[in-house]
This record gives structure tokens, C-alpha cells and sequence, in this order.
């Protein structure tokens, strides 16, 4: 009986699927791009999630009371087939655990392009995506993907999988991305937008490289774009009856039977291979489901036999590294580094708590006191380094982190470059022009760099 109703539930809604997706039947043009109420909510979504400016320098700020007329220009540009984004601006974030994450940082303006662009393709993909890709999708979050494998295992298939895809942001070749996109494409002008903005170079201390490979961390675009290349991964899974759990590029196929392992990774690695993308055979792993981490969390058995996610020992050594540095070596004010430390452990817990670690995280929260105590020579710890107070901030468990690589650089682009440096030299602040108009005097003009002037008589 329960079977019958699942069947049509299912049925009902894809009723209503076939029904809702006219429009997602259509192909996307450029005018559906350019209509005002996406360029309008495409906006809304780059102001709300700030950033930094891009390699024109133009902060969203900057760009609040020109948009309307900046977005002219742009939109002409747009209609007639002839934008060109500008390159990417290379930002280095350090990781806690050490190196750099890279990041690819598009123009405020360019940003907007994109997010209108992924807002008129990705209700095209969303019904294709498999149930088991759960990143960069409404609605859906690393929870649900942990949760996942929870009741897989849960049903009996206890070994696993590990894939870990070598350098995959930077590595995806675009003709891969652009053959995937093929059938979306068929406004000339769309797929050009796409083909530019995957290949307009890269701005790195101070010089333009060209970017023949990847997806840029930092577009709007490149999350789903993601998606859409791993889908062909997902398909292959989903036709050969493996069950599986897939965040980006963080992925893990159980099985019930272990030598069924070996037989995902041959899928696996050919399924890639046709992608122009392989496998990482240092960080690929199999075994017991016991000894797998995913999304920062391992997996064991509560008290009542059901498989659970805690948090992995990785995860908490570097958590509590990072946080007992803090509070060591952080200002000399007590009470403004127990707020930070207070606030940094609230974050880490917005993502790793759950029920099953309470004691674990609360130890975790005590050290932390703890070394606050030692530093300061107080033996009262402030109220907001208490457990009940770091643990109020609620558990969104939507914040994962992914490291991107640098492939090889390739030639610098020199006209790209000069154009660059041209720009942010007129934008930079060290430098500005005086004027000197007397009557009766010839005309005279200061450039001033810092504190050196010089003069220019005509």
C-alpha cells in the first residue's frame, strides 16, 4: 500500500512538472536574459552577497547610484552580441589548514551578467539533475547529502567509495562545458556570453594569463555550470543501480557488496575520462563506511545501531588548533577576545553540530575557556564563552568550503594586461592632477603622485 502511494505521489508530481515547465521547455535567448525583472533580481542577489571588487576596481558600493547607467551601456553591448567580460582578478585566501585557496573574482558588473545568465538556465537543468546532487541547489544543502548517506548505509550498504576529483574547478575543459550547455545555446549571442566568460583570462600580480581550463571560483555562473558537467557522472551512476551522494565535487558511491568497489571506480574513472577530468588516486579511498570522511564528518554506529555523522577527528584537531591560537596570540583586550573566539566557535558550530557530538563540542568550548582563563588570569569565564551562549546561535549546517587550484600559468596576455594596469592606475587613489589657470599666465597642469608633483606649462 505504501508503494502505491509513493508511485503516485511521484506521478503527481510529475504532472505537475510537465505542466509548470513550459517555460523551461524554450530555449533561453538573450532577450530573457535582458528582461528587466532578471537583470533586476540578478542584481538584488550580487548586492546581497557583497564581495570585493573585481579588476576595474569598482566596488557594488561604487556602483549603486551609476547601475542604471552602467547596466545601458552594458545591455547594448549585450543585444548586439559584442560583450567581453573583463578578466578575472586572482584573490588568495589562506586556509586554516595551511596553503592558499584561489579564487577567480569576476566585475561587480560581470557578476550581474552572470547571475542573469544562471537564473534562465539553471530552471532548464534543475529537473534533469539527479535527486542524489544535492550543491548549489534550491532547497537543498550539505545536511540533505549527509543525511543521504546516513540512510544508505542505514539500508544495508555499509562499504563505500571515496572519489576525489584531481584539481576539478581548475582542471574542467571548456569544450566539455560548452557541448554539455549545446542544446541551451541556440542564441548565438548566449553561447558566445558563456564562451567568453570562461576564457577572459586571469589577473594575477599584475599580470593577464589567458584561462584555457576551469571554472572560476567566484562567478555566480560556475556552481551550476559545475553541476551540468558532473551530471554525465551522475547519469552513469544512477544507470548502473549504484547508490550515491554527491556535493560538487565531493562524492561517495556504497555499495552492499565490497567487491562491487572496484567495479564504481572503473565507471568512475572511464565516466571522467570522457569529461577530460581523472581521478586523485592519493585522496580516492574505499572501505567500511566507518572510516569515511565526507563534508568534514565521519560515521559510526549511536547507541541504538543506526549509522550517524560526527564530526571527523580532522575537522575538530583543526577547529580546535585554530581557535586555541586566537585566544593565545590575539589582542591584549580580554573581554574582545573572548567575543571573537565566542563568535568564531558559534560559525564552526553552525555547520558541525549535532546532538550525537554534544560532548565532544562542548570539551571543545571548555579548552577554549580554559585557555582564556590561563591567558588572562581570570577565574570567572565571560558569559559569551559558555557553552549555552555559543551553542544559542542555531545550526544551519549550510557552509562548506572548497579549496580551488591553479593549473600551470600559461602566456601573459599583454594587451590584456596594459589594459588592466591602465585601469586601475586611473581608478588608484595615489595619485590626481592640479590645474593652474591665472589670468594673463599660460595654463599649467600638476601630476601629483603621492607628495611629487610635476609641472607641465604649456
Amino acid at each position: 500500500m505504501n508503494s502505491f502511494l509513493e508511485e503516485c505521489l511521484v506521478g503527481y508530481r510529475n504532472l505537475l512538472g510537465a505542466r509548470g515547465n513550459t517555460r523551461e521547455s524554450i530555449p533561453p535567448n538573450m532577450e530573457a536574459l535582458l528582461e528587466p525583472e532578471n537583470v533586476s533580481s540578478a542584481w538584488q542577489r550580487v548586492r546581497r552577497n557583497r564581495g570585493c571588487p573585481g579588476v576595474d576596481g569598482v566596488s557594488i558600493e561604487e556602483l549603486e547610484p551609476l547601475f542604471n547607467e552602467e547596466w545601458g551601456r552594458l545591455e547594448r553591448a549585450l543585444r548586439a552580441g559584442e560583450y567581453h567580460p573583463q578578466p578575472l582578478l586572482r584573490v588568495r585566501v589562506p586556509k586554516p589548514s595551511g596553503g592558499e585557496r584561489l579564487l577567480g573574482i569576476p566585475a561587480v558588473m560581470d557578476r550581474v551578467v552572470h547571475q542573469s545568465a544562471t537564473q534562465i538556465l539553471a530552471p532548464r537543468w534543475e529537473p534533469r539533475f539527479s535527486s542524489r546532487s544535492y550543491a548549489y541547489r534550491p532547497g537543498r544543502g550539505p545536511r540533505d547529502a549527509l543525511a543521504a548517506v546516513e540512510r544508505t548505509v542505514n539500508h544495508g550498504s555499509e562499504h563505500l567509495l571515496h572519489l576525489d576529483i584531481e584539481n576539478f574547478f581548475d582542471s574542467v575543459p571548456h569544450q566539455v562545458t560548452l557541448a554539455a550547455l549545446a542544446d541551451d545555446l541556440a542564441d548565438p549571442r548566449l553561447a558566445a556570453l558563456i564562451q567568453r566568460s570562461l576564457t577572459c583570462g586571469v589577473y594575477d600580480r599584475g599580470l593577464v594569463r589567458p584561462s584555457t581550463l576551469g571554472l572560476a571560483q567566484g562567478s555566480p555562473l560556475s556552481p551550476l555550470l559545475a553541476n551540468i558537467v558532473l551530471d554525465r557522472l551522475d547519469k552513469q551512476l544512477e544507470t548502473n543501480r549504484f547508490e550515491f551522494a554527491r556535493y560538487a565535487d565531493d562524492c561517495v558511491v556504497l555499495v552492499r557488496d565490497p567487491s562491487l568497489v572496484a567495479k564504481a571506480q572503473n565507471l568512475v574513472v572511464d565516466t571522467l575520462s570522457n569529461l577530460g577530468l581523472r581521478l586523485n588516486e592519493n585522496k580516492t579511498a574505499s572501505g567500511h563506511f566507518t572510516s569515511a570522511r565526507f563534508l568534514g564528518f565521519s560515521f559510526r554506529r549511536d547507541t541504538g545501531g543506526r549509522a550517524v555523522r560526527t564530526v571527523s577527528p580532522e575537522s575538530l584537531a583543526e577547529a580546535s588548533d585554530t581557535l586555541l591560537q586566537l585566544v593565545r596570540t590575539t589582542g591584549t583586550d580580554a573581554q574582545a577576545v573572548a567575543a571573537e573566539a565566542a563568535e568564531t566557535l558559534q560559525s564552526w558550530l553552525a555547520y558541525f553540530y549535532t546532538p550525537n557530538d554534544d560532548p565532544i563540542l562542548r570539551a571543545l568550548a571548555d579548552r577554549v575557556a580554559a585557555a582564556w582563563r590561563d591567558r588572562f588570569g581570570s577565574a570567572a569565564v565571560p558569559g559569551c564563552l559558555r557553552w549555552e551562549a555559543v551553542c544559542r546561535g542555531g545550526h544551519s549546517g549550510e557552509r562548506v568550503d572548497y579549496s580551488g587550484h591553479l593549473h600551470n600559468a600559461g602566456p601573459v596576455d599583454w594587451t590584456e594586461t596594459a589594459r588592466c594596469l591602465f585601469f586601475r592606475v586611473l581608478r588608484s587613489r595615489w595619485w590626481h592632477m592640479e590645474y593652474d589657470l591665472e589670468w594673463g599666465r599660460r595654463p599649467g597642469i600638476r601630476l601629483c603622485f603621492g607628495r611629487h608633483r610635476i609641472n607641465l606649462r604649456f
